[in-house]
């Protein structure tokens, strides 16, 4: 995620270039910046360059939506964002990334959470 007025806002590059960018990175043992480690280790490119580490998805954001730098950001997180001009989206060549939400229940569990039954229904169209 990129501000709109950024040079990569809706742009398709490739993975070696967001290595010269500065990167708001995730705090150590985000899920987050282990995606984002992997990605630029799978295709052997040097990891973007250290602009801010923040604390929590949403300070990240913020940062990117004033001007900063560029993150990496689950869809959810972003959309309204993404809607409304706040942020736009860098499409990177040759990589289709995807992260998993697990949801655990217990198998006494006789009728579904609301919550469960509420992602269940929406999930699917946020990608």
């Amino acid at each position: 995620m990129v501000h709109p007025s950024h040079s990569l806002a809706n742009q398709t590059v490739s993975i070696y270039e967001l290595s010269n960018e500065d990167f708001i990175y995730r705090e150590r043992g985000s899920s987050t910046l282990d995606l984002l480690e992997a990605i630029f280790y799978t295709f052997n490119a040097p990891l973007p360059k250290s602009g801010l580490q923040m604390q929590g998805l949403h300070e990240s954001i913020k940062v990117v939506e004033a001007g900063y730098g560029m993150t990496l950001a689950p869809s959810n997180s972003v959309i309204e964002s993404i809607s409304k001009g706040k942020l736009a989206r860098v499409f990177i060549e040759h990589a289709d990334i995807q992260q998993s939400l697990f949801i655990c229940t217990r198998k006494s569990d006789i009728v579904e959470h609301p919550f469960i039954q509420y992602l269940k229904a929406h999930l699917g169209r946020l990608n």
